[in-house]
């Protein structure tokens, strides 16, 4: 947790601003007045953005809409700055005391800025203090206001996708009553020490750079200086350049009394002694995390990352070991929460302690995703004590007893996924329709439904499964959702126009044929038009052998192939050691089939030679929708191949060319091309 700068007396009980003369008092006032006029115009503008955000537009014109939106979201943000800055020099601002609860306070603050932080991928973290009383009496608009000023700063100033902002808040009993002190800390550019006193006045930023870089009115400061100020409080900031920056602030609050719903309704009351397994990437998350479950009367381990995550519940269930819940962050590196919750469920026993966190607040997208697999709680991030103790009473709501080493309870149900129970004799083999338009992805996933033991028929586009879809019987159909000529979504939904009799092309009743999506894009959005489509579930790419014969055993409702007893064992033991002299990640995908994966990599470097003379054509030509497809395929066999720099590098090749981005596709576009060079270089020597 950050430190917390001493905050003196003096500058504790700093003098409120001074009563401004007539000269100035005129001045400020007119100010006032014209901030109020130009949010007129502003607000005006924002409406009519939202109205053509509506309509439909070409790819030109949408960004030209987005950046007139932010333009003037930006210029909003300034009259805005300009409006409370005037009212604070006009005395115009006016301090309240009523009661509030600081664990929401700061919460709150913090959610309210989720579009930013999410959106650049920072880690935001924050801690209350044991000590600090749940509920104090002040202005919480104020200091909610200026804790978002904060804020704002730490995650415009952080860097994308390795910031981490922690928010720290502890308070200190004194005469007049108690002294809120709240840290927020960040790991971005900093500011040098002669500007560190500048920075609080009027129209004053870090650097001059810094406004050309970042924007902003130069108010912010000033503005937290007096607001706190007229709460009897201060601010300070602790800084170096390249190291991040820490900004503290105090102010004097009452003492107040809970209200008594409010301790009827305490949930961490009626929270057991109780054992979690908290499975994050980052390490001061986690640990943040695992206190609170401490706070709480229980115990935790941590797990940093889903794959860790899944050795150790397998490592528990040997030893006759179990946690009571699982603390599950959801957006991880390689396995993340989706993932660790598909490779857990076996479509029989349901994920009731399986606890869900981040997204955004009112986040909906993945609900009926999680309710389909038992999953009954769920949390926003970041979250305190009495959010994590109601969702570890809702995970625990089936009025068992929590789980300890004497019942040796199942973690979550079985952790090894298998087909059929071993009572039942094999069911005759399924008959698989599998749409792939890549020959590497359609030959890797061809491999793993012959060892399950299904039979297969191949389509290699969504026109050609449409036609052995009406002229063959099919227990279930694989669809790859990004294909050329006609898609996944398409033909998915023409599939379903003929199950439901409304397509003149075939008549009569056909039965519902679940269909399985498999796709390397991996946002709420893309998993929700597929489920649209008629689409039953959403498989991301790469799928490995276990997730795979899960999700094709859920959907056939729990029938299973003819597996052979080899098969079932290799099912059965999914930590298995592998040959050391091959990529033991890649070829778990295959559940460690050697040959499968040398003939994938065979594809792989047949194809490579005209995938990257395409490549070079696209880019020199601008063709931004095939350069988009070309690098959707590099990002689905290199997922596959466990090959996470191509990867990375394509998927920000393909959001590039869809978004008609010309500098950074000359970035990615020869990066990604030498990676595939060293990568083809060093999957020859496999031989």
């Amino acid at each position: 947790m950050p430190a917390f700068p001493v905050l003196t007396e003096s500058r504790m009980n700093a003098p409120l601003i001074p009563s401004p003369t007539p000269e100035h008092a005129q001045w400020t006032t007119r100010m006032a007045a014209v901030a109020h006029d130009l949010r007129t115009p502003i607000c005006g503008m924002l409406g009519m953005v939202a109205l053509m955000e509506e309509t439909r537009l070409l790819p030109e014109q949408a960004q030209i809409v987005r950046n007139l939106r932010d333009s003037a979201e930006f210029m909003l943000a300034m009259a805005n700055d300009l409006l409370d800055f005037a009212r604070l020099e006009y005395q115009a601002v006016h301090v309240e005391c009523v009661p509030f609860r600081v664990e929401n306070l700061v919460a709150e603050s913090i959610r309210a800025l989720a579009p930013q932080w999410l959106a650049k991928r920072v880690e935001v973290i924050f801690d209350v203090d044991p000590a600090v009383p749940a509920y104090l009496a002040g202005d919480p608009v104020r200091i909610r206001q200026v804790l978002a000023n904060l804020l704002a700063n730490a995650i415009k100033f952080t860097p994308d996708e390795e910031g981490e902002i922690v928010v720290a808040a502890k308070a200190r009993a004194q005469e007049s009553g108690w002294r809120l002190i709240v840290a927020v800390r960040d790991n971005g550019i900093g500011i040098a020490p002669e500007r560190q006193r500048a920075i609080f006045e009027p129209f004053e930023q870090a650097e001059h750079a810094t406004h050309r870089l970042f924007g902003g009115s130069g108010l912010g400061l000033a503005i937290c200086r007096r607001l706190l100020a007229l709460m009897g409080g201060s601010i300070a900031v602790e800084s170096e350049p390249g190291a991040g920056s820490t900004f503290t602030f105090d102010v004097l609050c009452q003492a107040a009394e809970a209200p008594a719903a409010a301790a009827e309704d305490d949930p961490r009351a009626r929270v057991r002694p109780f054992h979690a397994l908290v499975v994050d990437d980052n390490p001061r998350a986690a640990q943040q995390v695992a206190r609170l479950c401490e706070r709480l009367g229980g115990r935790a381990d941590i797990a940093q990352g889903g794959e860790e995550a899944r050795i150790m519940l397998v490592e528990a269930s040997h030893n006759d070991l179990s946690y009571d819940v699982l603390l599950v962050d959801r957006d991880m590196p390689q396995v993340d929460g989706f993932k660790l919750a598909e490779k857990l469920y076996d479509g029989k026993h349901a994920l009731k302690r399986f606890i869900m966190a981040g997204g955004a607040p009112n986040d909906t997208d993945h609900a009926g995703w999680l309710r389909a697999r038992g999953v009954r709680s769920t949390l926003c991030k970041p979250y305190g004590e009495r959010e994590l103790a109601a969702a570890i009473l809702q995970a625990l709501s089936d009025d068992a007893p929590p789980a300890t080493s004497d019942d040796a309870l199942d973690v979550i149900g079985p952790i090894e996924i298998s087909d059929a129970p071993a009572d039942k004799a094999p069911q005759k083999a399924l008959r698989v329709l599998l749409v792939e338009d890549n020959a590497a992805m359609r030959d890797l996933s061809q491999r793993m439904l012959l060892r399950m033991g299904y039979r297969v028929s191949m389509a290699f586009d969504g026109r050609e499964a449409l036609a052995k879809f009406r002229d063959g019987s099919f227990d279930i159909i694989l669809m790859d959702v990004r294909m050329p000529g006609m898609d996944g979504i398409t033909a998915t939904g023409m599939i379903r126009d003929l199950e439901m009799g409304r397509s003149t092309v075939l008549s009569g009743d056909l039965t519902h044929v679940p269909i399985l999506g498999l796709t390397a894009a991996a946002t709420p959005a893309d998993v929700q038009n597929c489920i649209d489509a008629g689409m039953d579930d959403v498989l991301i790419k790469p799928v490995d052998f276990h997730a795979l014969a899960a999700a094709l055993a859920r959907a056939c409702g729990g029938a299973a192939p003819a597996v052979d007893p080899e098969v079932t064992a290799v099912l059965a033991h999914p930590l298995q050691a592998q040959p050391a002299h091959d990529n033991a990640a890649a070829r778990e995908v295959l559940d460690g089939d050697v040959t499968a994966y040398r003939s994938m990599i065979a594809l792989f470097l047949a194809s490579l030679p005209e995938q990257l003379r395409n490549l070079g054509r696209y880019v020199e030509a601008k063709n931004y929708a095939q350069l988009e497809s070309l690098a959707h395929d590099l990002k689905s066999i290199s997922a596959a191949l466990q090959l996470p720099l191509c990867r990375d590098l394509a998927s920000r090749l393909e959001l590039s060319a869809r978004k008609r981005e010309g500098a950074r596709i000359a970035t990615f576009a020869p990066a990604l091309r030498r990676e595939l060079e060293q990568a083809a270089a060093e999957l020859r020597l496999l031989g």
